[in-house]
């Protein structure tokens, strides 16, 4: 399981993006974090669909305090990143939403909406396993907000402040590539103009949601570059015979999405001035 201390500095300087660093872990400035995504930040959403892609079997979990029933159905050995996140702000690790009862349950944290294979686009799937792409977490967020959150505050008023004040995290994107482009494609190889047209398709869509979300009172998001979906595990067991074992050419891929991504926000923010953004970029 990866140590707290070996997080601890990245976590801190993300905060400190959007407060002081005194301020980083008074939970009164962050209310509650939200999270979207795919398997990276998966908490077990997948648990109760029909999907190869969940992680509540072994050895899943074998690091998380409790184990394998109390990591929910995180794709990780232990916490994975917004747990370390919501800790260091002084929240409870936001629960997937699908393994929490909404009508016993009172939390205000924030819950956790993303879904393992799941991509930006809804036919982003692998053959027939379900997942939950990003226009269903924003739906069921959407539910979270109108149903859900008003039991808990007063008024709209004193609920538009939470969100305001609340954290977004968005980590998707990976599987785009992986099972449109690249299996869709196969065998052929995407050129740079196809990558690059496909990439601005998917920041698109990104925007239509981000925009959704603003629209249900988010205003704080972190935004992840695409990781090395190149080295996912899939992939790895296809590409034994390349150094590392990943696949070089998807991760290349990957590349052209991250580069597009940090201007395409520039011209979000200028529309919508009332919205901060940041990007994590990943190594």
């Amino acid at each position: 399981m990866i140590k707290m201390e070996k997080i601890f500095m990245p976590v801190f300087l993300i905060c400190c993006l959007f407060f002081s660093a005194e301020s980083c872990k008074d939970s009164n400035h962050v209310p509650a974090l939200y999270v979207f995504g795919d398997s990276n930040v998966d908490a077990g959403n997948n648990n109760k669909l029909k999907t190869a892609f969940k992680a509540n079997v072994t050895p899943y979990g074998i690091d998380y305090p409790g184990g394998l029933s109390a990591s929910g159905g995180r794709l990780s050995n232990g916490f994975i990143f917004v747990d370390f996140f919501a800790k260091w702000l002084g929240l409870q690790p936001p629960p997937a939403v699908n393994n929490v009862d909404l009508n016993t349950t009172e939390t205000i944290d924030g819950f956790n909406y993303a879904s393992a294979s799941g991509g930006i686009l809804e036919d982003t799937r692998f053959k027939d396993n379900e997942n939950l792409y990003m226009g269903k977490q924003v739906s069921m967020f959407k539910d979270t907000v109108e149903q859900y959150l008003p039991k808990h505050f007063k008024n709209k008023t004193e609920l538009s402040n939470y969100l305001s004040k609340s954290i977004f995290v968005v980590s998707i994107g990976a599987n785009d590539f992986i099972f449109n482009l690249e299996m869709n494609m196969a065998p052929r190889i995407p050129n740079p103009k196809q990558i690059s047209k496909f990439s601005k398709k998917l920041l698109k869509h990104l925007r239509d949601y981000i925009k959704e979300l603003y629209q249900l009172g988010a205003r704080k998001f972190l935004i992840n570059e695409i990781g090395a979906g190149g080295c996912a595990p899939q992939l790895y067991l296809m590409n034994k015979q390349q150094p590392g074992g990943c696949d070089r050419r998807t991760n290349q891929e990957l590349v052209s999405y991250n580069k597009h991504l940090a201007p395409e926000i520039k011209k979000w923010k200028k529309v919508t001035q009332k919205l901060i953004f940041r990007t994590h970029e990943n190594v």
